[in-house]
């Protein structure tokens, strides 16, 4: 492994080609991440190879060198100090060099902890200043002073203690700490709400602040006309446990407020149920206690929200006996009734116009004649890159570069941002690493005080049917998409050979995959949902001929079309394997998505359009 390795920063070394260079250190990281063993010696050649490339190629390297550096860090227990102080010095001098990435802290911290057992060597004593110096970037800083006098205000109704503390949690510089500090101190301001007078307007004002931190984590997004809707995700994960545990107490202390109030948290609890699956048990009575509110005295907006998420709670695997009750309460019981008690349709969103709120704005001071950057990785093509800024007072540049291979992303514009908001949004079709860039390099003598925020949202796989990779499943309002393992159950097929625009494919896949692939030119449709309900109801979706989701489903058939149309359609809806009234299906689909999703589909049974579109005989 270790003649692997150094044979492959060896051709990095020789390389002129930086995309050689790249994929070859690419693969001695992975080699690195695949072992679990210590090596017992490597050579100093090879730091200094590393070295060589990284002053060659420059900071296109950086990230990828970083990288491998920071997984050679977790094999050092059996090698020679000399190596380790010399691998700890060049990986510090790259995380300097990347301090605005998210690799630099965790690299951060693993030296630090590999330092910490050499600090009697000669020569660790340094290193471990520099790195706890460079940590300092990312650490919490003395809060209490300013958290205190802030809880004072808010316990004498002072009207700028709330504004105060949003000032606070958007004083920091990364996002993480933003959470951290959430996490700690929120729930003091939760018993001021407890305790307080003018309970009501605080109640207010912390679903707010709510909403910002219980973010949505998942976008329906159209990149263009032609295009079938993909899902979208927010890279980073945020939500701790310690998060779900304020959000709890906050509700319960809010709830005995009025209905016009309490219901705006149902929004919150809906997310929560399916971020948290583990700890569902803890919004039991919270959430029981919510959709009797909504359900006897909850706005006509709210009440139809309820009942989706009352429909989505039902068809959850957890405690029956919560189920029941909810059964069995007489208030909630219209909930069951209405005739919104059905999947929830996706809001669709483009790309250039996707409401992200990922917590407060993070606050940076840029001094005159410098620049401030934010790295981000973008790992899958078709990523979505936003941001938004504005700053406190004068002008700011700014501007997108990429990495490598070096280029302008986003050419450097200066924007007058003091009184209204920069936002912008950019799909990225190449992974790599990005910048963006605030300059102040023009200015001599103003710094600028800055607030931004980032986002990355990648589209989740697209899936082959029958394949044993993780499936998505549609469960929510949320467009909550959970993994879990696929389920393939072969049924007596009744297409092997199907047409397409292609041409005539040979196919041994399921019934629900064959119908799924047709390509025909009815109503202008290229979305087909195909159901086969043989010993169970499985569903596949064809965009343009090829499956985009194929998996063996539990509910009944009404349900699983609905589910279907309610995140792909509207589009063909084939149903094989059990005879159907087509305009009976369609009442009850309405009941469940609308009519409007159902008037632009085309639901037929199977087996006479299978016959026209395969042109074969009946």
């Amino acid at each position: 492994m270790v003649e692997k390795i150094s044979e492959l920063i060896a051709k990095a070394e020789a390389s002129k080609n930086l995309t050689e260079v790249i994929e070859s250190i690419k693969s001695a990281t992975l080699i690195l991440s695949s072992s679990k063993s210590s090596f017992n010696s490597l050579d100093l050649s090879l730091l200094q190879s590393l070295g060589k490339i990284a002053e060659a190629f420059s900071s296109p390297a950086h990230l990828e060198i970083c990288k491998f550096c920071s997984e050679l860090l977790n094999h050092t227990s059996n090698l020679q100090s000399p190596f380790v102080l010399h691998l700890c010095a060049t990986t510090l001098s790259l995380c300097e060099l990347l301090r605005g990435s998210h690799i630099s802290e965790s690299t951060l911290l693993k030296i630090e902890k590999v330092l910490l057992n050499l600090k009697n060597v000669s020569g660790a004593e340094g290193l471990i200043e520099k790195c706890q110096e460079l940590l300092k970037y990312f650490q919490i800083p003395d809060i209490e002073d300013k958290y205190r006098t802030i809880l004072e205000e808010i316990k004498s109704n002072n009207p700028s203690g709330l504004k105060s503390l949003i000032d606070l949690l958007s004083s920091f510089n990364k996002l993480h700490i933003q959470y951290r500090v959430f996490e700690d101190k929120f729930l003091d301001v939760v018993r001021v709400l407890e305790d307080s007078v003018n309970g009501l307007g605080l109640a207010e004002k912390l679903i707010q602040i709510l909403e910002l931190y219980i973010y949505q984590k998942v976008y329906k997004v159209k990149i263009t006309e032609e295009s079938c809707p993909e899902v979208y995700e927010i890279v980073g994960e945020y939500l701790s446990e310690k998060v779900l545990i304020n959000a709890v107490q906050a509700l319960q202390a809010i709830i005995p407020y009025e209905v016009d109030t309490t219901e705006k948290t149902l929004g919150l609890v809906h997310k929560l149920w399916y971020y948290f699956p583990d700890s569902r048990e803890m919004l039991y009575d919270l959430t029981k206690v919510l959709l009797g509110d909504i359900a006897a005295e909850g706005s006509i907006v709210y009440k139809t929200k309820a009942s989706h998420l009352l429909y989505e709670i039902m068809r959850l695997d957890i405690n029956p006996d919560f189920q029941e009750s909810l059964e069995r309460d007489r208030i909630i019981k219209p909930l069951f009734e209405s005739s919104d008690y059905k999947p929830s349709i996706l809001d669709l969103y483009n790309p250039l116009n996707i409401p992200v709120n990922l917590a407060l704005p993070l606050d940076i001071e840029i001094p005159s004649g410098e620049d401030f950057y934010s790295c981000i990785e973008v790992i899958k093509e078709n990523s979505i890159l936003i941001w938004g800024f504005m700053s406190k007072y004068y002008d700011i540049g700014f501007k997108i570069e990429k990495v490598f291979p070096q280029s302008i992303i986003l050419p450097e514009c200066r924007y007058e941002c003091s009184e209204k908001a920069i936002t912008g949004s950019l799909l990225v079709k190449d992974p790599g690493l990005y910048k963006l860039i605030w300059v102040n390099s023009y200015s001599w003598f103003k710094s600028k005080q800055i607030r931004y925020r980032t986002a990355l949202l990648q589209p989740l796989p697209r899936l082959k049917g029958n394949s044993n990779d993780d499936i998505v499943d549609v469960i929510s309002e949320c467009a909550l998409y959970i993994p879990g393992p696929s389920i393939s159950v072969r049924t007596k097929s009744m297409v092997k050979v199907f047409y397409q625009k292609a041409g005539i494919l040979q196919s041994k896949c399921d019934d629900s995959e064959a119908l799924a692939r047709i390509s025909v030119d009815l109503h202008g449709h290229e979305t087909v949902i195909a159901v086969v309900c043989d010993d169970g109801v499985r569903v596949s979706i064809g965009y343009k001929g090829e499956i985009v989701f194929s998996q063996s489903r539990t509910g009944t058939m009404e349900e699983e079309i609905a589910n279907a149309l309610a995140v792909f359609g509207p589009g063909y809806v084939f149903v094989a394997g059990v005879e159907i009234d087509v305009k009976e299906l369609e009442k009850e689909l309405e009941k469940r998505v609308g009519k409007e999703v159902v008037a632009q589909s085309f639901i037929r049974g199977a087996n006479k359009l299978l016959a026209a579109a395969l042109r074969l005989p009946e």
